[in-house]
């Protein structure tokens, strides 16, 4: 994956992206290959709404998982965490912006 083919959506306040690490690749894409439509479709209507209706810069979906109870378990935390701090490093513009 590269950043020409990251864009999920380009809204009229945000872009959202699928995070992808230096190598290429991205966890949270290949989930979503994963999926079946109507989680697909509820995923990308859900990316629609963000990016019409919240303003800000952009969105990066840093992580994927099957929520099985109310709470986010502590890894997929720790992995977004992890990603985003990735994504800051590897996207200079980006560091810019966070501050």
């Amino acid at each position: 994956m590269t950043k020409e083919d990251c864009v999920i959506y380009e809204g009229l306040f945000f872009q959202i992206e699928w995070y992808f690490d230096a190598k290429g690749n991205s966890q949270p894409f290949d989930y979503f290959q994963e999926c079946d439509l109507t989680q697909k479709r509820k995923f990308l209507l859900l990316c629609q709404r963000m990016g019409d209706f919240r303003k800000g810069k952009k969105i990066i979906v840093t992580n994927a998982y099957k929520k099985s109870g109310d709470k986010l378990p502590k890894s997929q935390k720790e992995l977004a965490v992890k990603n985003r701090a990735d994504y800051l490093l590897r996207n200079s513009e980006t560091k810019e912006d966070s501050k």
